[in-house]
């Protein structure tokens, strides 16, 4: 047994009793009680009288900086100090490690006594009920039971619906506002299986840029009709443990889950021969050469990488689809070298591309939008000037330029000093540089249209674009030089590329909908949607 275990059970039994300091003008002390024996012995342990910490102390022996730290840095209070009001509204992070452990000790039995994940101690909900339970704690002039304050479960499923529908009508008058100043919105929508009852669920995200920032928002799930339609050998007989890596299955409705076989098998393909070697089955690997799995994977990771970066929910990903595509179209360009079985699946891919990818003038307009690919040097002069006129036409019909143009006008009344005054148009520093130099002169009305032209100057302009910069972020920094393409730009950047942001939304419905958890109406699960989503 520890020794310091042994005098405290003795010192809680009575066998060993405290006594008071020595006679020492050291001011640390008065954090100390010494201990003696059955004979009134000092024993060489001292307790702090605020913790009742044991500490060793045998003053022949050893110094006492042990004692001094300790009496410096214990913050610990007991139960019976009196609290001012003020002291109790202040923020205190330096929770003693006692209460520490009583809470640990406390989530440790309710994970067992109810059967809960370890995960259920995590999170801002179950920070917010703690929070609230200490709130209340705070308010009570009197220790209270907490039967008396947790409610039913009925009570709480209620309470969720009536929590969602005041957090929708918020949102409708919240988003009513925020449409007065957004000039495009993006509506991406998804449907995912239950895996215990075959139930399918559609949800619908909506998507705009305001103040810098891309709103990704699910406005409904809803309950509907339809549903979305080697490895497995080692599985089912349980030789997973004896690989150094797991394999993977592929999964249809995951993406680039065939590639994660893939590259599981060629991990530990040889473990896998000589594994089933030992069992006499080497007929499952007679088909299967990892030349060819090798192969797959290098063809197919270029797909898995566009995937990953179109999938981003919090960044721009429209102006990737149109150099992706080239790329994805690339990858399925038949080489000499390539085996017969290569060049078949290769003819496969490109076939799914050109059935499954829809490229509309938005993905153009994107492309053209993003410094890096603003030349659009894989397209044709034709289409380059096409794309530039859908660039025009969509800043008229959104109304932009009329709206910049009267920002503009507004602005120059209010700080012109004179009416009559011919204005000389500076737009940006380049401008301002050639007008300190003298090469800016009043100018023909058409001389002064072409400059007035943001799309024409966005071509022409050598634009500085770090690797790596936000690109939202880069029209905000320009936004005074193109007052009409920068909103044109974080209006359309906003829309995102794919369906990810609502098949992130059912990853978590998974975790709703559990198997003891099948009875939830698809209002209930709407509801929990829509309120951790809000």
């Amino acid at each position: 047994m520890d020794p310091k275990e042994k005098i405290r059970k003795l010192l809680q039994s009575g066998e060993y009793t405290l006594c008071d300091k020595p006679q020492s003008h050291a001011i640390w002390w008065n954090n100390f009680n010494r201990s003696k024996g059955k004979d009134n012995e000092i024993i060489n342990y001292v307790q702090c009288v605020r913790c009742k910490k044991l500490l060793a102390y045998e003053p022949k022996n050893t110094g006492s900086s042990t004692l001094k730290n300790h009496a410096s840095s214990c913050k610990f209070e007991s139960s019976s100090t009196t609290y001012s009001i003020e002291s109790m509204l202040i923020k205190n992070d330096n929770v003693p490690s006692d209460i520490k452990r009583l809470v640990i000790d406390a989530c440790a039995k309710m994970c067992s006594y109810d059967m809960r994940p370890y995960e259920m101690v995590s999170g801002k909900g179950f920070e917010l009920l703690c929070n609230t339970l200490l709130d209340i704690g705070r308010k009570m002039n009197k220790p209270i039971a907490a039967t008396t304050i947790i409610p039913d479960p009925t009570t709480v499923s209620r309470r969720v619906q009536v929590l969602a529908e005041e957090c929708r009508k918020q949102f409708i008058s919240t988003l009513a506002e925020h449409l007065k100043n957004v000039k495009m919105i993006g509506v991406t929508s998804d449907y995912w299986k239950n895996s215990y009852t075959s139930e399918s669920y559609l949800t619908i995200t909506l998507h705009y840029h305001l103040n810098g920032n891309i709103r990704s928002i699910a406005l409904k799930t809803i309950q509907i009709t339809s549903s979305k339609t080697g490895v497995t050998h080692f599985k089912k007989c349980e030789l997973q443990n004896k690989l150094t890596h797991s394999l993977k299955k592929d999964v249809d409705t995951r993406w680039n889950s065939v590639l994660e076989m893939l590259n599981s098998i060629d991990k530990v393909f040889t473990q896998v021969i000589y594994i089933l070697a030992e069992r006499k089955e080497e007929y499952y690997t007679d088909d299967i050469g990892i030349n060819l799995i090798r192969d797959l994977i290098v063809l197919l990771e270029p797909f898995k990488t566009g995937s990953e970066i179109l999938s981003a929910e919090n960044e721009p990903t429209l102006h990737l689809v149109l150099p992706f595509v080239k790329r994805f179209k690339q990858t399925c360009e038949i080489k000499d070298s390539d085996t017969e079985t290569i060049k078949q699946v290769k003819r496969a891919l490109r076939e799914k591309l050109d059935e499954k990818l829809w490229l509309s003038d938005l993905h153009y307009i994107a492309t053209f939008l993003c410094p890096e690919t603003k030349s659009l040097l894989s397209l044709t002069k034709s289409e380059r000037n096409d794309v530039i006129k859908k660039v025009r036409t969509l800043l008229k019909t959104l109304g932009i330029g009329k709206q910049v143009d009267e920002e503009i006008l507004h602005e120059h009344t209010n700080n012109s000093s004179t009416k009559n005054k011919k204005r000389i148009k500076i737009d940006t520093v380049h401008d301002v540089l050639k007008s300190f130099n003298g090469s800016i002169s009043s100018s023909s009305d058409d001389d002064d249209n072409e400059s007035q032209d943001e799309v024409a100057h966005y071509i022409k302009a050598k634009i500085s674009y770090p690797k790596g910069e936000s690109l939202l972020r880069w029209w905000q920094n320009h936004s005074i030089i193109y007052k009409k393409l920068s909103l044109l730009a974080c209006s359309l950047l906003a829309i995102p590329a794919s369906s990810a942001a609502s098949e992130r939304i059912f990853s978590r419905t998974g975790r709703i909908l559990e198997a003891r958890r099948q009875q939830l109406s698809p209002e209930s699960l709407d509801s929990l949607l829509f309120l951790r989503n809000f």
